[in-house]
């Protein structure tokens, strides 16, 4: 079941319908909005080709991106001890690929919105000296795509001298990274959430904006979509069903004429529109950690685990094992 656990903890929360590929032995990087499949993710472990997924709009995770360049005043290393110390959990710490740049995956004990994880990790940066920015340290927590862990040149790192542990087979890597998983996570506190207030004499959440006054000016329909549903089932405990009913009275009572497709009668459409942010939201996550989504186009489940059952960081044999299943 190594495979499973490793979709689990690195495909939970990202889009289903968009990622970003890089055959082997090409420098380019290829963005599909079709459905990844369990096949990519084999072939991203056994090194035929690269793959990358996109977080979703509610993700349980927060990632450090450090990249490798000789010229910056910090190394990577002095930079991922100071990510690494942050806070007071474990993170996962692990090199992305073969140009040495290391990413620093703290998990989270609560859904939250990524501009609220993407703000709360730029505020702990300041804290200690960094910054958030490009070819230093990115936050992998708004809508760009980010290659998956233990594919060419991906390796865990030893805990204190940041070096790859090449001798750990991919089961053992994903063995310590579940115990990481499993133990104490990381939590963001209500207070932090800075993304979904609004300053003026007095602090008012935005979403108790939304449902006392409605839309304005400065949200769009979408955005009020994404918090409103994550309150009515997050927060609220709603059924899915309950939900919809609530939010699509609330936009034809509420939309205060800010909404393009309520002010022209497109109410069909802004009712579709709802039912794809109810019916895309990972319900399970807020119960119990979330069962992996069998998709149906993949290597068989039996595939799978002969595949990680084998798999051995010293040679290559993986990839003839890969296409002898076909």
């Amino acid at each position: 079941m190594l495979f499973e656990t490793y979709l689990h903890m690195f495909s939970s929360n990202r889009l289903e319908f968009k990622y970003i590929y890089r055959p082997k032995d090409s420098d380019n990087w290829i963005t599909s909005k079709y459905r990844w499949t369990k096949n990519l993710v084999a072939r991203h472990l056994t090194r035929e080709d690269t793959i990358g997924l996109f977080p979703a709009d509610f993700i349980d995770f927060m990632m450090f991106d450090i990249d490798n360049h000789e010229s910056q005043q910090m190394s990577v290393h002095e930079r991922t001890t100071i990510i690494r110390d942050l806070f007071p959990t474990e993170p996962l710490v692990y090199q992305s690929s073969i140009s040495g740049g290391i990413r620093v995956l703290y998990f989270l004990d609560e859904l939250c919105p990524s501009e609220v994880v993407k703000e709360f990790a730029t505020d702990n940066l300041k804290k200690v000296g960094l910054s958030h920015r490009s070819g230093y340290v990115e936050i992998k927590a708004d809508r760009s795509g980010d290659r998956l862990p233990f594919g060419d040149g991906s390796y865990l790192l030893d805990w204190h001298t940041l070096e790859p542990l090449y001798s750990l087979t991919l089961s053992e890597t994903i063995k310590y990274f579940k115990e990481i998983y499993d133990g104490d996570k990381l939590h963001i506190p209500r207070k932090d959430w800075k993304m979904w207030e609004v300053t003026g004499n007095e602090k008012v959440s935005v979403v108790n904006r939304l449902i006392e006054e409605g839309l304005w000016d400065e949200i769009t329909t979408n955005e009020a979509f994404q918090k409103l549903t994550y309150h009515l089932l997050a927060i609220k405990r709603q059924s899915p069903a309950e939900a919809k009913r609530w939010l699509k009275a609330w936009i034809r009572n509420n939309h205060n004429g800010f909404s393009d497709r309520a002010n022209s009668g497109k109410l069909d459409e802004l009712d579709s529109q709802i039912d794809r942010w109810i019916d895309g939201f990972d319900l399970s996550k807020l119960k119990s950690p979330p069962s992996v989504k069998r998709l149906s186009i993949g290597l068989p489940e039996s595939t799978c685990n002969f595949i990680l059952g084998n798999f051995d960081r010293e040679s290559d044999r993986l990839g003839d094992i890969f296409k002898s299943c076909g």
